[in-house]
């Protein structure tokens, strides 16, 4: 489960960055949280589409800067993922500068992987 969930942050990062563009990922555990971070120096994403990204009625499907289609279902999926293991998803993004996904899952949700 945990694989998937960064394989969408991952696969986001990598289609809305610019060609020669940064994703970063950081992986903590602090608290008895296991914390990832996924950011990137791509376009960003419109600070009024930011609460409608985990819905299934998000209206905000954008193609990749390779104009890569998506079916916008994978922060959908990631998200239930998330609410089922107990964790949570941050969004912090500026359009035009990039956006930072911040998953945090309690340790022993690993175990139910």
């Amino acid at each position: 489960m945990i694989s998937l969930l960064v394989s969408v942050l991952l696969t986001n990062a990598i289609k809305y960055s610019h060609p020669g563009g940064e994703v970063r990922m950081s992986v903590t555990i602090k608290d008895d949280l296991l914390k990832f971070v996924v950011s990137d120096d791509g376009v960003g994403i419109p600070s009024s589409k930011i609460p409608h990204l985990f819905s299934m009625k998000n209206d905000y499907l954008r193609s990749g800067t390779n104009h890569e289609k998506g079916s916008g279902m994978g922060l959908v999926v990631a998200k239930k993922a998330l609410d089922e293991l107990g964790g949570s998803i941050k969004v912090d993004s500026k359009l035009g500068k990039g956006s930072t996904f911040t998953i945090t899952l309690p340790v022993g949700a690993q175990k139910h992987i």
